[in-house]
């Protein structure tokens, strides 16, 4: 499934978007719309468990949205954020797990793609950031929304108002990735994070990460209903009773997906 300088590719369980346009993967805004139908199509898949994100060549996961296609007036920059968040919230809530593939620069729209994503793993040399300021805006299209929820509000005050980005061992204490790698374990430590989420229950993963965005997204009471829910829909699902059995016969689970 291809379009302009982004594609997808599925390879068994595991679906990869590797955002290809050189040399620093700036996205556009057709690109953007042929995210959303790839996150229309996987919201349908059943087949995939995990879906890696990544930016084609060395140099950058993805450096922001295109300038030359910032809005001239109000009307239309209204218009483009409201893209903007419903694509990043159709990413953050697709039933599969998402892990974000981290090289070189992460800037601006690139870094709010890293943070609709589950699992973030980065090559050393990364750099996250939002310079948006610089150039007279700031991170909007679900960019502030994600990055004060996910990390401390300090923090996430330094990098929107002074707008310089972070390198991979700040990040990494901050809590905007999950692994710092250096480079050429980059694409083994994600295999390894897409291999273990093929081998785990298909559904148990969907459940687990619809209560915990609706614990990040909603209210406390809202939280503990969808809590409720979800794992009451595991009771009596062929995973359970497959996950009990290998417990207590001690082998591997033979988990349907």
């Amino acid at each position: 499934m291809n379009g302009d300088n982004i594609r997808m590719a599925v390879n068994g369980p595991v679906a990869t978007i590797t955002i290809d346009n050189p040399p620093l993967n700036i996205l556009t805004a057709n690109m953007r719309r042929m995210l959303l139908e790839f996150t229309r199509d996987l919201s349908q898949r059943g087949d995939v468990l995990a879906v890696v994100i990544e930016g084609s060549g060395e140099r950058a996961f993805c450096a922001g949205s295109d300038i030359k296609e910032f809005p001239k007036d109000a009307m239309t920059g209204c218009g483009k954020v409201r893209v903007e968040q419903h694509v990043l919230d159709r990413l953050m809530n697709l039933p599969q797990i998402t892990v974000a593939k981290l090289r070189g620069h992460v800037l601006g729209g690139g870094a709010a793609v890293m943070l609709a994503c589950d699992l973030r793993v980065a090559a050393q040399g990364v750099r996250i950031g939002f310079p948006e300021i610089k150039v007279g805006v700031f991170p909007a299209g679900g960019g502030t929304h994600f990055v004060a929820r996910q990390i401390p509000m300090i923090k996430a005050k330094e990098l929107v108002l002074l707008g310089e980005p972070v390198g991979g061992e700040e990040a990494l204490a901050a809590g905007l990735i999950n692994r710092l790698v250096p480079p050429g374990e980059l694409d083994s430590t994600v295999a390894r994070f897409t291999d273990r989420l093929s081998k785990l229950p298909g559904n148990a993963l969907t459940a687990a990460k619809r209560a915990l965005n609706t614990a990040y997204t909603g209210s406390y009471e809202q939280g503990q209903t969808v809590e409720i829910e979800e794992f009451t829909n595991l009771f009596g699902h062929a995973n359970m009773a497959e996950g009990a059995a290998a417990f207590f016969e001690k082998r591997p689970p033979r988990f349907n997906r």
